[in-house]
């Protein structure tokens, strides 16, 4: 082999090394949270017995209370109309991606049913953003009611974009049965946008017959607090979130193969015109 060949061949194995490496530092894997009150669980191990997702029962027949160990959702005859709001920090999230591309893939709410509910009907339960899901639209859970929910929110809390739904006639719901308001692309893109936002996602719960006197569709969970009733940890809400961690290379990297590349034309160049 020529030198000048020999010297080809050596930039292409280099160029061709170092794009192997580049590969190598790039990729992605896929990781779980669970945030519920008491622990905060990732990829199936416990990280934290101290994370609190604020939640409380808005009551239009009781305006000047709040939660009481439940959350409430529907009407319940011509006692009132019953919506709860709740928020879970997931800026954890953001701490374990250090940085990395974050995609959400599937996203879940679960409540515990508390006791049987007053159902008569069949009712669709509408999981929705807190108005536009930011922190004017935070709440505290001590102080909220339905006349005051706190920040932006109107009397009832601030309808935003509809995220899941879940339709069930309460009076056949069972102690302790699991309901899951389930993953859509609005609800992941919800808590995207949380991410890029405070990193907290604010939700609120209602009935599409709240407001109706004549129905009796109240729903009973457990909330997050030992009040009237206390919960156990497994019995409070909770989210589950699967995502993706997406690893790209530092730009340093691509502009080092570029000129690699320019080197090795012209290297080409050369040897053609000898």
């Amino acid at each position: 082999m020529n030198p000048a060949n020999k010297s080809t061949h050596v930039l292409r194995s280099s160029i061709a090394t170092l794009a192997l490496l580049l590969l190598g530092t790039s990729g992605s894997h896929a990781a779980t949270f669970v945030f519920w009150q008491g622990d905060l669980v990732q990829n199936g191990t416990t990280v934290s017995t101290s994370y609190v997702d604020p939640a409380v029962s808005l009551r239009s027949g009781y305006s000047n209370q709040n939660s009481d160990g439940r959350l409430l959702v529907g009407q319940n005859g011509g006692n009132g109309s019953n919506n709860s709001v709740i928020s879970f920090d997931l800026s954890a999230i953001k701490t374990a991606a250090a940085g990395q591309t974050i995609q959400i893939n599937s996203v879940s709410l679960t409540l515990t049913v508390q006791g049987l509910g007053t159902g008569t009907v069949l009712s669709t339960y509408k999981l929705d953003l807190l108005g536009d899901g930011s922190s004017a639209y935070g709440f505290n859970e001590t102080t909220a009611t339905w006349a005051a929910p706190g920040g932006s929110n109107v009397a009832g809390g601030t309808l935003g974009t509809n995220l899941s739904n879940l339709s069930f006639n309460a009076g056949s719901q069972t102690v302790g049965q699991l309901d899951t308001w389930a993953s859509t692309s609005a609800f992941t893109t919800a808590v995207s946008n949380a991410l890029s936002g405070d990193g907290t996602l604010r939700l609120i719960l209602t009935s599409t017959n709240v407001g109706v006197n004549s129905n009796v569709d109240l729903a009973r969970f457990w909330a997050n607090d030992a009040g009237t009733y206390t919960p156990t940890t497994a019995e409070h809400p909770y989210l589950s979130v699967d995502y993706t961690l997406i690893s790209v290379p530092e730009p340093s990297s691509f502009v080092l193969v570029a000129v690699s590349g320019l080197a090795l034309l012209a290297l080409r160049r050369k040897t053609q015109k000898a």
